[in-house]
């Protein structure tokens, strides 16, 4: 009977060693796991933002057009403030970090539609966002903190512009 109890209280003290050497590797893959889900999400999120902004921006004026100021500026800024309140991870991007851009059709052509028939604009919409990534977990030598990243998208013009004259005359 004693002999056994040693042998039970000798084969825990193993088990409890194999675990604990077992820790050591298991936690930081563990939590470098997280770190790299953190950052797939928080990237994607970015790249979502980033892509709603152009959607909306495209349905702006790109240009000075019959007294209209163009709006596709504060268009894409306006979704990417609202895309960034959420918090988290994600630091928004200032506004000098948010690029917008209309680039013309570059099959010749007019820049714009035409003042008496109206009709669509030519051309997309490209916008450019930089965010900062801080990862919750400080995993030495893996990735310097916080993490910079830029996320670019382009999406046709939707706007149609309404003719000046009507079409019967």
């Amino acid at each position: 009977m004693q002999f056994n109890l040693y042998r039970r209280r000798k084969a825990g003290g193993q088990s409890l060693t194999e675990l604990a050497a077992n820790l050591i590797w298991l936690v930081p893959l563990l939590l470098g796991l997280f770190d790299l889900a953190v950052l797939f999400i928080c990237v994607n999120a970015n790249d979502a933002a980033v892509r709603d902004a152009a959607r909306a921006a495209a349905n702006g004026t790109p240009r000075a057009y019959r007294g209209r100021q163009p709006d596709i500026r504060q268009r894409a800024v306006a979704v990417l403030t609202r895309s960034y309140k959420v918090g988290g991870f994600i630091t928004p991007p200032e506004e000098s970090n948010i690029v917008v851009d209309y680039i013309p059709n570059q099959a010749g052509g007019t820049e714009e539609p035409d003042a008496v028939t109206g009709g669509p604009w030519p051309g997309s919409v490209e916008v450019r966002s930089s965010v900062t990534i801080t990862l919750p977990v400080q995993v030495p030598f893996v990735a310097d903190d916080p993490i910079p990243f830029t996320s670019q998208a382009r999406f046709p013009c939707t706007r149609i512009e309404q003719p000046t004259t009507p079409a019967f005359l």
